[in-house]
């Protein structure tokens, strides 16, 4: 009862603790840890197995999550800005009004993880896969996929201005009303793409695979 006192009046102010809502044994390295709105910025759980855990609203700056099992995850308006993700598993993980800002997913794989409105300018995704992924929606500027897996992505309406996607493959992917200003496709697979009324404005194309792309440049369309 004492604690249940505690997450009413704290709530009541408009503040609420990791500690208020759930006991600490629960928030621990662990699947299925309870770390909703913990504070935790900073952590280092490196290879930590942590599927199916909620974090959201979680506090997660600077963590070091690297190698970390996060399949299914709950990291629903989470702070991982500056985060560590390389090399995690994040599948079907759902990061949906994120901020994964200047966070580092190299070789990560993010599998049909949830990302609309996700906020992730300069975030380095070298070498990751996101095949299947939603980020409609998300902030990507100045992002790097250089070589990243992106087949059937969801980017409707992105703004991706000046991301990199060299040799990156977006073959059937949507990026439908994105905003691609100045952004790189060199050597890329858009192959089956679809970037109606996508702003293309200065963005590079050579040497990407482009048959059946709608809304390429019709030069290099059909090559």
């Amino acid at each position: 009862m004492k604690h249940l006192a505690a997450v009413c009046i704290l709530s009541a102010s408009g503040t609420i603790f990791a500690f208020d809502l759930t006991p600490k044994d629960t928030c621990r390295p662990q699947s299925g840890a309870l770390c909703s709105a913990a504070r935790l910025d900073g952590v280092d759980w490196r290879g930590a197995s942590l599927s199916y855990a909620e974090f959201e609203r979680a506090r997660l700056t600077r963590a070091n999550l690297q190698r970390a099992i996060l399949q299914g995850a709950d990291l629903s308006n989470a702070d991982l800005t500056r985060a560590n993700l390389i090399a995690a598993d994040l599948q079907a993980a759902d990061f949906h009004g994120a901020s994964l800002e200047s966070a580092r997913l190299s070789r990560s794989d993010l599998s049909y993880a949830r990302m609309r409105g996700v906020q992730m300018s300069s975030a380095v995704l070298r070498d990751a896969t996101l095949s299947g992924a939603d980020l409609s929606g998300s902030v990507l500027r100045s992002a790097d996929f250089e070589n990243a897996r992106l087949q059937n992505v969801q980017l409707g309406g992105a703004d991706a201005a000046y991301a990199n996607f060299h040799g990156a493959d977006l073959s059937d992917a949507s990026l439908t009303g994105a905003n691609l200003r100045g952004a790189n496709f060199r050597g890329a697979d858009l192959r089956n793409a679809d970037l109606r009324h996508a702003d293309i404005t200065g963005a590079l194309f050579a040497g990407a695979q482009t048959s059946n792309c709608v809304g390429c440049p019709l030069q290099l369309v059909n090559r």
